[in-house]
């Protein structure tokens, strides 16, 4: 019987704990937020995994955005893509 479930998305794990038999932990596959359209954040943005820029679009980060995501995640720019971080915080 579980007793605890507790996502941890800095290192990107699902931990268990059960009744007797000890605590399980398994990595969890998030997929990626995917970029498919030029695409202007003005807002404050909060992401439990990675970012990808997919080719032939833009993804602008402005002044008034700041984006959090877990130490391990990252921000991908596959070839023809672009990041434009214009005073927005990352």
């Amino acid at each position: 019987m579980v007793v605890d479930l507790e996502v941890h998305y800095g290192t990107k794990k699902l931990r268990a704990a059960t009744f007797g038999r000890g605590a399980w932990e398994t990595d969890l596959n998030l997929p990626a937020k995917e970029i498919t359209a030029n695409t202007i954040w003005s807002t404050d943005k909060k992401f439990a995994n990675d970012v990808l820029v997919k080719s032939n679009n833009t993804l602008t980060i402005n002044s008034a955005s700041e984006v959090s995501m877990p130490t391990e995640s990252s921000i991908t720019i596959e070839p023809g893509a672009k990041l434009i971080i214009d005073g927005g915080t990352l």
